[in-house]
């Protein structure tokens, strides 16, 4: 009694109440109804970058919701991925990109600075997949030559800026052409000796001419990736671009939706925005967000003067997600139900918004009917039929939006220095939940690199580093991932005891500077 007295104080007196997308729509919509009611100020990074980047692209498309979800990559035969580092991003997009490329006789593009031997192993290479490791900030470039070379009647002075880049440029090409020779042969019968012409195979160089656009030098690429391309694209049909959170903490992430939004518009790609937490999406449409000020500051599984915490390690405990009915945003744009797998007798967010908003809800799932349709919980189906098509809950429909067709020219960036540090996890982490599980304890916080970068650092496997950023330092000690190609290496930030997100500003890249201690 006196912790529900002591929360609903906390309530009364907070300037921000800081969370994170690891929650349900209901508890969303529940922050967002207390928000109008007292005036505070609700703050999650992860939701609101996501939905500034929804609303940007909106702002091309003319709707809400991006167009594409996990079928149409699971239908699609050529799929490109930019900003998404499939090892723990996003398993379900991985898989589904795995799945075009070898059930539908498909191809695909993954555009990353970490190289990945995962993802070169789903198919054949150069062939069906292409893995292109560029420098990190050059995804405008990216999503650029994207709309470059699949853009159809694009507004002139998008074409216009394109052009700018072209050049026509000459290439020595080897050719196999049939030569004709004369053979003689004698005839058995009349030992009469004729000629008779044959055609043998012979290779021959020739100089082409072919258009070359210089958005390949700010990718570090060579014209060998449009050789590539041209080849995986024989007999497709079926197009599917994913994007991922690089782009949303980008420093142009305006201008980044606003290109996806192009490439959806005026291409033949269906475009999918992975949502970066469980609940993001939800999150992103649900509630009204807002930057965190100076103040007192409620933390809902985050850091706060007064903290409701799912990991018993607040002033008040509140429920896990698998201790939780309620339901979820899915990034198939699908409002899908999820009940409770353990039992738990504690205080919920509900009881704390019953006392603020006199209301009598007896359950969190009486909030249910208030979020996108006026549908109750125990209404909404819960199945996957016989052909393996989801009938759960309800898909959200997009809105239409204004649209306002402005792009930016490509904006140049000093490069990053030093080491290259990326903010993500191992294949098994993914937060806080996670980070408790025993089962997952061999995979720790760490930092991971190759056994390229190990040996340019001169370091050893488990030896001590002192990790410093422009935004602050760290020690870790040091891991090698053997599916990690390059010279990138990644800090995980699963587990807030260890404060490696310290590290990082909003975009996942640093240069960092690495001292072994």
């Amino acid at each position: 009694e006196n912790q529900l007295q002591d929360a609903i104080k906390a309530f009364k007196k907070a300037k921000n109440v800081v969370f994170n997308s690891y929650i349900t729509n209901e508890e969303a919509k529940i922050l967002q109804t207390l928000k109008e009611k007292l005036g505070f100020n609700l703050v999650n990074d992860d939701a609101k970058t996501y939905q500034n980047f929804l609303n940007e692209y909106s702002k091309i498309t003319g709707k809400s919701l991006y167009s594409g979800d996990l079928n149409s990559i699971h239908k699609a035969n050529f799929v490109i991925s930019v900003g998404s580092y499939f090892k723990s991003d996003a398993p379900s997009v991985r898989y589904a990109f795995n799945n075009a490329i070898t059930l539908n006789k498909g191809a695909g593009v993954y555009f990353h600075p970490l190289g990945d031997d995962t993802v070169e192993n789903f198919g054949k290479k150069g062939k069906t997949i292409q893995s292109v490791f560029h420098k990190p900030l050059a995804e405008e470039a990216i999503l650029y030559f994207i709309l470059d070379l699949f853009g159809k009647d694009l507004p002139q002075d998008t074409q216009d800026y394109l052009n700018s880049f072209k050049q026509t440029r000459k290439k020595v090409i080897t050719e196999t052409i049939k030569q004709k020779v004369m053979k003689k042969v004698k005839d058995p019968k009349t030992g009469e000796e004729k000629e008779i012409p044959s055609f043998v195979p012979k290779k021959v160089e020739k100089e082409v001419e072919f258009t070359y656009t210089k958005l390949l030098d700010m990718i570090g690429a060579d014209e060998s990736l449009l050789d590539i391309i041209d080849t995986m694209l024989d007999k497709k049909d079926k197009f599917a671009l994913v994007v991922g959170s690089d782009l949303y903490t980008h420093p142009r992430a305006k201008n980044l939706a606003k290109l996806v939004g192009m490439i959806d518009k005026y291409s033949d790609f269906d475009v999918i925005i992975i949502p970066s937490q469980t609940n993001t999406l939800g999150v992103s449409l649900l509630c009204e967000l807002d930057d965190k000020e100076d103040g007192y500051t409620i933390g809902y599984n985050e850091m706060g003067d007064y903290i409701l915490s799912s990991l018993g390690q607040g002033d008040i405990d509140m429920p896990t997600l698998i201790q939780s009915e309620g339901t979820f945003t899915s990034i198939n744009k699908r409002v899908v139900p999820t009940n409770a797998a353990l039992p738990y007798n504690g205080y919920e967010l509900n009881d704390i918004a019953n006392c603020l908003l006199d209301t009598t809800k007896y359950n969190t799932i009486d909030w249910t009917k208030e979020i996108f349709q006026k549908k109750a919980f125990d209404e909404l189906p819960n199945e996957y039929l016989n052909d393996w098509s989801e009938n759960r809950g309800y898909k959200i429909l997009p809105n239409d939006t204004q649209i306002e067709q402005k792009l930016e020219k490509i904006a140049k960036f000093n490069e990053l220095k030093d080491i290259i540090i990326y903010n993500g996890n191992p294949i098994n982490q993914f937060n806080d939940f996670t980070a408790k599980a025993t089962l997952l304890s061999h995979e720790k916080v760490a930092f991971y690199v190759s056994s390229q970068l190990l040996e340019r650092l001169k370091l050893n496997e488990k030896d001590k580093v002192l990790i410093s950023t422009a935004n602050g330092e760290i020690e870790l000690e040091v891991l090698v991932d053997k599916q990690l190609v390059g010279m990138v290496g990644y800090v995980p930030t699963f587990d807030s005891n260890i404060e490696t997100k310290k590290l990082f500003s909003t975009y996942r890249f640093e240069s960092a500077n690495i001292k072994k201690v």
